[in-house]
């Protein structure tokens, strides 16, 4: 079989998939709508509270809606979990004590099949199937190309693969040994510029048309990753004045973080010692060695109060 013959339409057909889905938070009512879509049948939403949500999603999809404690599957193809990660260990080891479907899959990206170990103790087939995607609310369809990290023994690898490629998405085996630097880095990728965007929106709070200006950051933002994703560049797309050499610069926007926000100032001593690691082959010698300094300058006298905080706070350990 080529690869093309793998990717026919064919493959986005679910028809005849039962799943129970347990967890009917964003990323499970998400996936639940996603199935039916393809053509699966979702025989029940499990949780631990029947809150307004979860029954929205149970009476949108015609199924009922069970405690997760007392719920079961084994009328059914996959057990699909889409709890929080935290909650993934305590929920495998209640349902290992009821009768399941043959495969489980979870969708917690920081998380490889471990914790899945009771239930595959007991003979059923786990894996993993995480979409690389952020889920602010329910999405009723799955956006394509979104990228699948799986892992699992053979029959719910096959499973798991079997779902991103109807969701079109792209598969990618993620085993156990790299899961936490992957998700790491979807952290970073995606919590880390909305923080250093919340920290780059507090600094003009004091602006007359603040949202005008907060807008234009969001504009340079999507222009940096659209030139980003041609080529998968990220170091090659960092711009700014670390990068051309201008210490002048620099040393001006660490002195007036040093006296009005001296937490985003470490803050963006950080980022910028990355800054420099990141872009080392685009700088000339003297210029790494002066905004070296510059960076790790502490001789700057900071004052007891700030401007834009009411206290200057101990330093992190």
């Amino acid at each position: 079989m080529t690869a093309s013959d793998r990717h026919r339409p064919r493959d986005r057909d679910l028809n005849g998939l039962r799943v129970t889905v347990a967890g009917p938070g964003r990323v499970g009512g998400s996936m639940a709508l996603w199935l039916t879509t393809r053509g699966a049948t979702i025989a029940r939403i499990a949780g631990r509270h029947e809150h307004e949500r979860a029954r929205a999603l149970s009476t949108r999809l015609g199924c009922p809606w069970v405690p997760i404690a007392s719920s079961t599957s084994d009328d059914c193809d996959l057990l699909l979990l889409t709890v929080a990660d935290d909650a993934l260990e305590a929920v495998t080891e209640n349902l290992a004590r009821r009768p399941r479907a043959p495969v489980v899959l979870h969708c917690a990206g920081g998380h490889g099949i471990a914790p899945l170990a009771p239930l595959a103790s007991l003979g059923t087939s786990c894996g993993t199937l995480h979409p690389l995607l952020s889920f602010p609310t329910v999405r009723p369809t799955a956006p394509a190309a979104t990228v699948y990290a799986l892992t699992g023994d053979p029959p719910a690898f096959e499973l798991a693969h079997r779902l991103a490629l109807a969701f079109d998405g792209h598969p990618v085996r993620v085993d156990d040994d790299a899961r936490t630097r992957y998700h790491l880095a979807a952290s970073l990728a995606a919590g880390g510029v909305a923080t250093v965007l919340a920290a780059a929106f507090e600094l003009v709070d004091d602006l007359d048309d603040a949202d005008a200006v907060r807008g234009g950051y969001l504009n340079l933002t999507r222009g940096v990753l659209d030139a980003m994703s041609t080529k998968l560049d990220a170091a090659g797309s960092i711009t700014g004045p670390a990068v051309r050499g201008d210490v002048a610069t620099v040393r001006r926007h660490l002195d007036l973080l040093d006296h009005e926000a001296p937490e985003i100032g470490r803050l963006t001593r950080g980022l910028l010692r990355e800054t420099l690691r990141q872009t080392a082959v685009r700088m000339t010698t003297d210029d790494r060695r002066r905004l070296a300094e510059t960076i790790d300058d502490k001789t700057r006298k900071r004052p007891d109060h700030g401007h834009l905080h009411a206290f200057d706070p101990e330093p992190i350990p």
